[in-house]
């Protein structure tokens, strides 16, 4: 077997036929796997090595000095020349379609397919249709209820209108001879240009035979404020944004589910706790009348007023569930409540809290139903995000394993903390023995524990409290000072300088300081 006679690289017209130029991509070894495969070594197979021509290299050194010759694919095209124009099915099917290389046609139109592939590689082209479409947006963004009283804007937007028609679907046909359909129409930011284009040409087409004021073609000119989303396949960051929130698209049907679930369970107990109750007696000006005036629905009907049910209600789990994503929207979810807080049995008049430990029924779906539930959904996206943005940027973590992955994470977060010198324990034998006491565990868990109980003598102050209770808060207060100061004392016995080093020491201190004055400022006053 000769290697002269070995054709690794025949590079023939750009045409849309199948024979075009391809190049060899087997240097780059295991590094390259196929997403979802396991890494590998790559082997003869997997390279394209013939059998014979290894046995024949293993035996004499060839013209290149043992180095193998390695069969390209043809299914690997290299990037800078256009792709066939159609899929593998019309050249069986239309085999003209393939073409002649050596016929003058040909030659000069892959000649021109292969000049127009270069064009849309250009940034200069790129920016040129970014600064049309931003265009475009800004003329679709000055028409306004006022356009009709402003004949000049009218016809300028009118004209540009059709430029921007025009040029958008001339970069169509562009786009379609140089990449070809089969690479145009499968992908999914090209299907976006194409939809917005058609609709674009719909509409211009409509107004030319005098059909636009159809109702159907008149609606479908508000679809024109699509062509702002042309602008999202240009950049990579905003293709990195949509991505993930398609990707997150099965992982939010998930999170759905679990969200509907949590709603379910508090709908049912809304409907078993208000089902009925939030009915109430108004006059007609729609104000609610006393308790004491009309006790029941009896009353209200004998003195001709209006027994009425509050528009967002639990009567049946539908409504319920209407209730809930109002409350957990926060919008307008204070009536829904106070309606919960003021109800009785079903057919009584409703009185103002009375029902007050249905406060918690909310408290729990705000933390359960709100908070858990609707941050699932930002933690799904911004997981997809994180991975779209890792795939698009080649982030050297795709190609580790877990144990990898930890141990990058860790050496990353240890480069971005400062070491903390150890504080050296004192020689002196009571400051070394009040130094084991403030830096033990212990210690600290005590002084958390009195923290806790500081708090909540403090969460007691109320209006009209009685002197025994104001009196019984104030020896408490003085008593968590004199424990804090003490704290505070020993550690700066202990630490000595080293404790103002530390900010949440500085903090401490501040605090102490701070409670000391209120306390001797209190008793002046």
């Amino acid at each position: 077997m000769s290697l002269q006679d070995d054709d690794t690289a025949s590079i023939k017209s750009y045409g849309s036929h199948k024979n075009r130029p391809f190049k060899d991509e087997s240097h780059k070894g295991s590094a390259e796997t196929m997403e979802g495969e396991e890494k590998r070594d790559v082997s003869k197979e997997d390279l394209g090595i013939d059998e014979e021509l290894d046995d024949e290299c293993d035996g004499e050194e060839g013209p290149l000095d043992g180095e193998l010759i390695i069969h390209a694919d043809e299914d690997e095209v290299i990037e800078d020349s256009p792709a066939d124009c159609c899929p593998d099915n019309c050249y069986k099917k239309f085999p003209v379609l393939a073409g002649d290389d050596d016929a003058p046609f040909w030659q000069g139109w892959a000649n021109l397919r292969l000049k127009t592939f270069q064009l849309i590689e250009n940034k200069y082209f790129e920016t040129a249709v970014i600064t049309m479409i931003l265009l475009s947006s800004l003329a679709l963004a000055l028409e306004d209820v006022h356009l009709p009283h402003r004949p000049i804007l009218q016809d300028v937007l009118y004209y540009m209108d059709r430029i921007f028609t025009v040029i958008f679907f001339l970069e169509m046909l562009i786009k379609w001879l140089a990449l070809g359909f089969r690479v145009y129409f499968t992908n999914a930011w090209c299907w976006l240009d194409f939809i917005i284009v058609m609709l674009s040409l719909i509409n211009l087409t409509a107004i030319w035979v005098g059909a636009a004021d159809i109702p159907a073609f008149r609606s479908m000119r508000t679809l024109r404020a699509l062509r702002p989303l042309r602008a999202v396949s240009r950049w990579e960051g905003m293709r990195v944004v949509v991505n993930a929130l398609v990707q997150a698209i099965p992982s939010i049907f998930n999170v759905l589910l679990v969200c509907l679930i949590f709603w379910l369970i508090f709908a049912i107990m809304g409907v078993q706790l208000f089902a009925g109750k939030y009915f109430k007696c108004v006059d007609k000006n729609k104000t609610t009348l006393s308790h004491e005036i009309i006790p029941d629905v009896n009353a209200c009907v004998a003195e001709n007023y209006t027994w009425e049910n509050s528009p967002m209600n639990f009567d049946h789990v539908g409504k319920a569930y209407l209730c809930l994503f109002q409350v957990a929207t926060f919008k307008g979810w204070i009536q829904i409540m106070n309606d919960a807080i003021d109800s009785r049995e079903v057919g009584k008049q409703p009185i103002r809290e009375t029902n007050i430990y249905m406060y918690l029924y909310f408290v729990f779906f705000i933390i359960f139903g709100s908070f858990f539930t609707l941050n699932l959904f930002i933690g799904v996206i911004i997981d997809n995000f994180n991975e779209q943005k890792k795939k698009a940027g080649g982030s050297l973590e795709m190609f580790m394993t877990e144990d990898q992955k930890k141990y990058y994470n860790a050496m990353k977060k240890m480069g971005s903390k400062k070491p903390l010198k150890a504080i050296p324990r004192p020689r002196w034998r009571p400051q070394a023995i009040v130094f084991e006491i403030v830096t033990n565990k212990k210690f600290d868990m005590i002084i958390m524990l009195f923290i806790g109980f500081n708090m909540l003598t403090m969460t007691l102050d109320h209006y009209k409290q009685t002197d025994t209770f104001s009196a019984v808060l104030d020896y408490l207060n003085m008593i968590f000072i004199c424990i804090f100061s003490s704290e505070c004392l020993m550690k700066i016995f202990a630490l000595r300088y080293h404790y103002f080093i530390e900010p949440w020491n500085l903090f401490d201190f501040v605090v102490v300081i701070l409670s000391i004055l209120g306390l001797v400022l209190s008793d002046l006053i």
